[in-house]
């Protein structure tokens, strides 16, 4: 949540909107923004912005294992946009000798540089897992086999 704890659980949801149109179908967009920090950093945080859009969401009855279930049938598309924030505290402009935009840029693409890239990398791994999970949890078709989840498999 990068409002910090909403609601006691730290909701990253800062944006719902509903829409039903005249045909009774609904439309819904989403927008979650979630912080990471990796390792305990203070330097370094991982921002995920998630958008979600639902067209033609509709309510309808299904026949599972000889009983009746109600569920939803629609079109969704989930976009997930992943960045490496650096000196997220902005501790460095407050400090006279790193202010200066050389210096930081000199530290960033000399002293750091390994550490960033690693933490790219890491940050690239993260979001791709969410991506596998997503389209797991979806039955979608993944590019390769995922392990079974952790948490319980929920509808049909």
């Amino acid at each position: 949540d990068i409002y910090g704890h909403r609601g006691g659980e730290g909701n990253p949801e800062i944006f719902y909107f509903e829409r039903v149109n005249a045909s009774g179908g609904r439309e819904h967009r989403i927008r979650w923004r979630c912080l990471m920090n990796p390792r305990n950093s203070e330097y370094y945080r991982y921002f995920l912005k998630i958008d979600f859009l639902t067209i033609n969401m509709k309510s309808i009855e299904v026949m599972h294992q000889g009983y009746k279930m109600k569920t939803d049938r629609g079109d969704i598309t989930i976009s997930i946009a992943a960045w490496l924030q650096l000196d997220y505290k902005n501790e460095w402009d407050n400090t006279n000798f790193l202010r200066s935009k050389f210096i930081q840029n000199l530290f960033r693409n000399r002293v750091y540089k390994e550490q960033i890239e690693s933490h790219k990398v890491d940050l690239y791994k993260t979001v791709y897992r969410l991506q596998n999970t997503i389209k797991q949890y979806l039955k979608l078709k993944t590019l390769y086999e995922m392990p079974k989840p952790f948490h319980p498999e929920k509808g049909l």
